[in-house]
């Protein structure tokens, strides 16, 4: 059976803005959802589930930001990317911080943003060859099946947070500088201020109980990059019976 192109949900208050927005997503095959404020977007999120979402920041009757934690609290672990007029970089951390896999700033080229859309879309399991386990201590992450847990319990990462575990895996023993994982994770290479990065792996870091020494499963070599530093199981997945739901799922 022919797969369905992706389904992309666009929240945009300024109807004209959505509209070219609209048009430049179906121009390039997607399906498309629309909604104009944080409340519509969040029950449609639930509702409809899409690959990826377009979300503005200053939205009416809940913030972009607000829906984007309430969504993130509700499970669902697809892309976001941010849409916003707002280009301080205290303002772009907090966005990441909440769950964010990118963050555009207005007016941006049709261009840049279909080919930030591919990027983030292209984060799929599909994309793993074969299942690859990471195991340390507690925490046990499962590559292939999209499914990590710590002492028992479900963790929910992202698949910004696979995408770079998968990037550092393929890369074993070998540092990836911050501009090399924004070009494989991100697919493209911003300017050299961004924080995208060393948020993303704060974050991950985070989830997985990680410190920041010399015995972390991440480690940032200075004046090379990031390394991952744990044991990498290739073969058939061998989670504990208790995990029945993947972290990350996509709609097929």
């Amino acid at each position: 059976m022919k797969k369905l192109p992706a389904k992309i949900i666009v929240v945009e208050d300024d109807a004209f803005t959505r509209l070219l927005i609209v048009k430049l997503l179906e121009g390039a095959h997607y399906r498309v959802l629309e909604a104009e404020d944080g409340g519509t977007a969040v029950r449609l999120v639930k509702e409809q589930r899409p690959d990826l979402a377009l979300m503005d920041v200053t939205l009416p009757k809940m913030g972009g930001l607000a829906a984007l934690e309430s969504i993130r609290q509700q499970g669902f672990d697809r892309p976001v990317l941010i849409l916003s007029g707002h280009g301080e970089v205290d303002h772009r951390l907090r966005g990441l911080r909440l769950g964010a896999d990118d963050y555009m700033v207005k007016p941006f080229d049709g261009r840049e943003l279909l080919a930030r859309v591919a990027a983030l879309l292209r984060r799929s399991p599909s994309t793993v060859q074969k299942p690859r386990i990471l195991r340390r201590h507690d925490v046990v992450i499962d590559l292939a099946a999209r499914r990590a847990e710590r002492a028992g319990s479900t963790l929910s990462l992202t698949a910004t947070e696979y995408a770079i575990l998968d990037a550092l895996v393929e890369n074993a023993g070998r540092p990836l500088s911050r501009e090399r994982l924004l070009e494989l994770v991100w697919g493209y290479t911003a300017n050299s201020t961004t924080r995208t990065v060393e948020t993303h792996i704060w974050r991950l870091r985070k989830k997985i109980g990680d410190r920041a020494d010399e015995s972390a499963w991440i480690q940032n070599l200075q004046g090379s990059g990031y390394v991952l530093s744990t044991g990498i199981e290739e073969g058939v997945a061998a989670m504990p019976e208790s995990s029945q739901t993947p972290a990350v799922t996509r709609e097929t």
